[in-house]
């Protein structure tokens, strides 16, 4: 079994802009990180629209990443 990890960047107030903030970089190495020994990323509406540009090639035929995720 595998862990599920739930990360978002939020101020203590509750406050998330992608926009407004740039990570210093000790929480910038925590994310790559934390994104680089991840398998699966799940995303919501919004996020997953944001991050479609950075995936262009990735996007084009993702038949396959879904069917080797459904075979395990």
């Amino acid at each position: 079994m595998r862990n599920v990890i739930f990360a978002i960047n939020t101020t203590l107030d509750g406050f998330c802009d992608h926009t407004k903030f740039n990570p210093d970089e000790e929480t910038m190495a925590y994310f790559t990180q934390l994104t680089r020994d991840a398998d699966t990323f799940v995303y919501g509406r919004k996020t997953y629209q944001l991050m479609v540009p950075y995936w262009p090639d990735v996007l084009k035929d993702h038949t396959g990443i879904v069917l080797r995720y459904l075979k395990q």
